[in-house]
């Protein structure tokens, strides 16, 4: 059986302290988004949050729910997202989806950052797209009714900060053009459904509305429309570093960073050049590293290692390991060029074993090791440099623990695997499963990531 995905997200910096958009760069210079999730919060947890006025409510979304603003007096509003969005130097994009369920009488104001003689707007005018600028004094407009009315319709807006401006609706670039404009004076304020909060109140919902300090691109635009299913910006992600057990840097030191789990060399391993300052460094011959009893799983629960490995020679290399005997515990070895993941109660008859489908050569490459506590097969996962690799299940009988008392070790032959040749670096061992995004995270464009205390 195999089973994977091999998909590649690029890396980017978790740039927001509440939501966590991880490694997708769809959502760099995102300064505000709003999911409406029967919720006010703006998910990136930048501040952004709203306050509904005179009864703004909830319905249904496009993804899960959204605000509902009835055309008479309600609102909402949240603090100003900045010169970015008012300033005719500054670039920004705004992505939301509306449903206009009767044809707008006028203009029906979407999102507004700005006063009366100051910043940029969305708004419906009849079924076409209407981009504000000046505070809402001039404006562009799309041509073709392209807005389906008592639907959902995606709206992504782009301003690149000098003149370019694009309108997208569901998908398809509907205006390119070249705007100028002189600043007016005073405090901007953002509202979501008026205007300023005091007229061309919007009917109808507005869901996921996004705020970006950049342009979006075309392909983002497409990966927001997600072929009109919508794409919401990804709350809830963990910290990188949540549930980190243990931290072994490998620079010129076996001890692990958090103080907990030390290890010791022996039969002279020592260090070498890793992938940040120094690594661990293997002979191949009988050198390892020893953190005795600790680290122990029963497998029941959660649990990861991430790795940098840098191998002289590959084959069968044991990298890390805490097993008894041939029976019992976890391992993770190059067996014929390829990596094996095992966890064990007994190895053969209650065993949960995979293995790469792909082949690794020598070189700096990084692997993360996931296990999500099913006692399962398939809840066991490899990446390498941030992608998921394909597997093979080899076994799927684990039933029972796989807590044991022998000694964690990295690089020490066992059972006849062999001793691991080269630099391993920057290993890190969390209680919980590690996702893509963290894996994309740690390789890190192929620079590696360091855990600083």
């Amino acid at each position: 059986m195999m089973y994977g995905y091999g998909n590649m997200i690029s890396p980017s910096n978790r740039l927001f302290s509440g939501g966590g958009g991880g490694a997708n760069p769809l959502w760099d210079g995102l300064l505000a988004y709003w999911t409406a999730d029967n919720t006010t919060d703006d998910a990136t947890g930048n501040g952004h949050n709203v306050t509904l006025i005179n009864g703004t409510t909830y319905g249904s979304g496009i993804i899960n729910q959204g605000f509902s603003f009835d055309n008479v007096n309600d609102y909402a509003t949240a603090i100003t997202l900045g010169s970015s969005f008012s300033a005719p130097t500054s670039a920004h994009s705004y992505s939301v989806w509306v449903y206009p369920p009767v044809l707008p009488a006028i203009s029906d104001f979407i999102i507004q950052n700005g006063t009366i003689d100051m910043g940029t707007s969305i708004s419906l005018r009849q079924k076409d797209v209407r981009f504000n600028y000046r505070g809402g004094y001039d404006g562009v407009l799309t041509t073709g009714n392209l807005i389906n009315l008592a639907s959902w319709n995606h709206i992504v807006s782009t301003y690149d900060g000098s003149g370019g401006l694009k309108i997208y609706i569901n998908g398809s670039l509907a205006l390119t053009t070249t705007i100028s404009w002189t600043d007016g004076t005073g405090t901007c304020n953002t509202y979501l459904g008026s205007y300023l909060g005091s007229n061309h109140y919007f009917n109808g919902g507005l869901d996921e509305v996004g705020a970006w300090t950049r342009v979006l691109t075309t392909d983002e635009v497409t990966e927001l429309y997600n072929s009109g299913a919508g794409k919401q910006y990804p709350t809830g992600i963990l910290p990188l570093w949540s549930d980190l057990l243990a931290y072994y840097t490998a620079d010129n030191t076996p001890n692990d960073a958090l103080g907990s789990y030390n290890l010791t060399a022996f039969n002279g391993a020592n260090y070498g050049t890793g992938i940040i300052n120094q690594g661990f460094n293997f002979d191949g011959v009988n050198d390892y590293y020893d953190g005795g009893n600790v680290l122990d799983f029963d497998g029941s629960t959660p649990f990861s290692f991430s790795i940098w490995l840098n191998p002289t020679s590959v084959g069968n290399k044991n990298i890390i390991n805490k097993w008894l005997g041939t029976n019992k515990g976890y391992i993770i070895f190059f067996s014929a060029n390829k990596i094996r993941f095992a966890l064990s109660n007994d190895v053969t008859t209650n065993i949960a074993r995979i293995e790469t489908v792909d082949t690794y050569t020598t070189g700096m490459q990084h692997f993360v090791f996931t296990y999500d506590g099913s006692k399962s097969a398939s809840g066991m996962k490899i990446y390498r440099n941030g992608v998921l690799q394909t597997v093979s299940i080899l076994d799927d009988t684990l039933t029972g623990s796989i807590s044991t008392s022998a000694k964690f070790s990295l690089g020490r032959d066992l059972a006849g695997l062999g001793w691991y040749q080269g630099i391993i670096d920057e290993i890190p061992v969390f209680g919980r499963e590690l996702t893509l995004y963290d894996a994309v995270e740690l390789y890190n464009g192929g620079t590696g990531l360091q855990y600083t205390n």
